[in-house]
C-alpha cells in the first residue's frame, strides 16, 4: 500500500491567517505544505466537508509552488474511498468519532492516525479517555509529539480504565499505537544565508539596533497566564545585562500579539520594572514576514514556558533552525528539543506535585473559573529559577565566540531531527506500518 494519508481537512485547523494564532494552526499549516513537497511521489488527498474546503486546500497546496501531485477530493459522505490512501489523518487527538464513522464501511476498510496538541482541555481530554470504548483498531495510532505527552495520554487512560473496571467488572484497553514524533520546521527556509545578512540589517534598523548590539528573541503569545510568566526572563535579562561588551545596548525582541488591552498592559509594565536597562520592542509575531525572517535579527533566543498547555513548543526549534542560542526552561515538551550545553541552555524548572492542584481543576470542572483562569492558575505553581536564567542568558551575551558555535550546532540538530523531510518520512513510515497491519 501507498505510503501516504488523506488529510481530514478544516481550513481554520491549517491556516495561520487568524487573530488568534496558535502554534497547531502554525504546525499546521506547515504540516500541509510539507506533505506537498516531501510526499509528492503519492496524490495528495484531501477529505473535507464540500468543494469550498477543498478549494481552499487546493489553493494553499498551489501556493507552495512545488509540483505536487494533484490533489484530490474526498467528501466526507465518501469515507469508504478512503481505503484509496489506507489511512486518515486526523490533525488532533479525537479519534473516536472517526471510528465509529468508520463502522459504517467496515474496521479494515483503512487506518486512523490522530497528533497531539494541547491535551489540558476537557474536550480533548474526555476525547483521549474515549478511546478506551471506541471502535479503535491496532491499525489506528495517536502520534505523541514529546514524552511529557505520551505520558499524559497514559495517564487518561489509566484513569478511564480504573473507572470502568469499577463498574463494568472489566479492564479494558486501547489498541492504539503511540509514537513519538515531533513537529517539524522548514528548516531550509530558516536557515542563515547570505540573504539573511541582509534580512538581518533591515529588521535591526527598523528597530533602532546598532550593529554592536545585543538582541535576545521571544515568539509567540503574549499571554502571562496561557503561555509564559516574563517576569523570570526580565528579570534574567536585567541581571545579565552587566556582561555585554561595554558599547552594547542589550534589546529584548518581544514579537507575538496580545488578546486584549489588560494583557498588553502587564508586559509593558513589567518590562519597565523589571528590566529598566533593557530596551524592549514589540512586533506582530502573527505576519508572515516576521514569522520567516525575523529570527536573524536577533542573537539569541528565549522562551521559559511555565504553562501546562507547552506539550512540545514550536519556535525554539524554528530559532535553532535559523542558527539561535536557545534559553527556555526545562519543561514538559521543551526538554526534549534543546540539547543543553550544546544548542543552548534549560533553565531548572520546579512545579508543585501531583495532587496539588485538584482545587483549581475542582473550579474549572464545575465551572467557577473559565479555562483561561484555569491554566493561569495552575501556571502560578510552576517556578523557573531565575539565577540560572541570568547565568545562562550572562553567557551568551558575553561570549560572541559561545553564540556562534551554539548557534551552529542548533542548526545542525535542527536539520538533523526536526526538519519537515525528517518528520514527513517518519509519518509515512508510520502510515504504512498501519496499513500493513490491516
Amino acid at each position: 500500500m501507498p505510503a501516504t494519508a488523506a488529510i481530514s481537512y478544516t481550513r481554520e485547523s491549517f491556516d495561520t491567517a487568524t487573530e488568534r494564532l496558535m502554534g497547531r494552526h502554525a504546525a499546521g499549516e506547515a504540516f500541509l505544505e510539507a506533505m506537498a513537497r516531501h510526499a509528492a511521489d503519492q496524490p495528495l488527498y484531501c477529505f473535507a466537508q464540500g468543494n469550498a474546503e477543498f478549494e481552499h486546500f487546493d489553493r494553499q497546496v498551489a501556493s507552495v509552488g512545488h509540483a505536487a501531485a494533484q490533489p484530490r477530493h474526498i467528501a466526507r459522505i465518501e469515507g469508504a474511498r478512503l481505503s484509496e490512501p489506507g489511512c486518515l489523518f486526523v490533525p488532533n487527538p479525537i479519534l473516536a468519532a472517526p471510528a465509529f464513522e468508520r463502522r459504517r464501511h467496515g474496521a479494515a476498510r483503512y487506518s486512523l492516525c490522530g497528533i497531539t496538541h494541547t491535551v489540558a482541555s476537557h474536550q480533548i481530554m474526555d476525547g483521549i479517555g474515549a478511546y478506551l470504548t471506541a471502535p479503535l483498531e491496532p491499525w489506528d495510532a495517536l502520534i505523541c509529539t514529546s514524552r511529557c505527552v505520551k505520558a499524559v495520554v497514559h495517564s487518561l487512560f489509566e484513569r478511564q480504565a480504573s473507572y470502568l473496571e469499577e463498574h463494568l467488572g472489566v479492564r479494558p484497553t486501547t489498541p492504539v499505537e503511540l509514537p513519538i514524533i515531533p513537529l517539524g520546521v522548514n528548516c531550509d527556509r530558516l536557515a542563515t544565508s547570505d540573504i539573511t545578512a541582509a534580512l538581518r540589517a533591515n529588521w535591526r534598523t527598523r528597530l533602532g539596533m546598532r550593529g554592536s548590539d545585543i538582541a535576545a528573541l521571544f515568539f509567540g503569545r503574549l499571554s502571562y497566564h496561557a503561555k509564559a510568566n516574563p517576569a523570570p526572563m526580565l528579570l534574567g535579562l536585567e541581571a545579565a545585562r552587566r556582561t555585554a561588551p561595554n558599547d552594547a545596548r542589550v534589546y529584548l525582541i518581544l514579537a507575538g500579539w496580545f488578546a486584549n488591552e489588560t494583557l498588553e498592559r502587564g508586559f509593558r509594565e513589567a518590562s519597565a520594572a523589571l528590566c529598566p536597562s533593557i530596551e524592549v520592542k514589540l512586533v506582530d509575531g502573527r505576519t508572515k514576514e516576521a514569522r520567516d525572517s525575523l529570527w536573524h535579527a536577533a542573537d539569541l533566543f528565549v522562551s521559559l514556558s511555565d504553562n501546562i498547555q507547552e506539550t512540545f513548543g514550536l519556535t525554539p526549534i524554528e530559532a535553532m533552525a535559523a542558527s539561535l542560542p536557545v534559553v527556555v526552561s526545562d519543561w514538559d515538551g521543551y526538554r526534549d528539543t534543546v540539547m543543553h550545553g550544546e544548542t543552548g541552555f534549560l533553565i531548572p524548572t520546579l512545579s508543585a506535585p501531583a495532587g496539588a492542584g485538584r482545587d483549581i481543576a475542582a473550579r474549572h470542572a464545575v465551572g467557577v473559573d473559565s479555562y483561561d483562569r484555569y491554566v493561569g492558575n495552575a501556571s502560578l505553581g510552576t517556578a523557573v529559577d531565575v539565577r540560572a536564567t541570568a547565568e545562562a542568558l550572562g553567557r551568551l551575551i558575553g561570549d560572541a565566540g559561545l553564540r556562534a558555535r551554539m548557534g551552529r550546532a542548533a542548526a545542525d540538530h535542527a536539520r538533523r531531527v526536526f526538519d519537515w523531510r525528517v518528520v514527513i518520512a517518519a509519518y509515512r513510515t508510520l502510515w504504512a506500518a498501519l496499513v500493513d497491519k490491516i
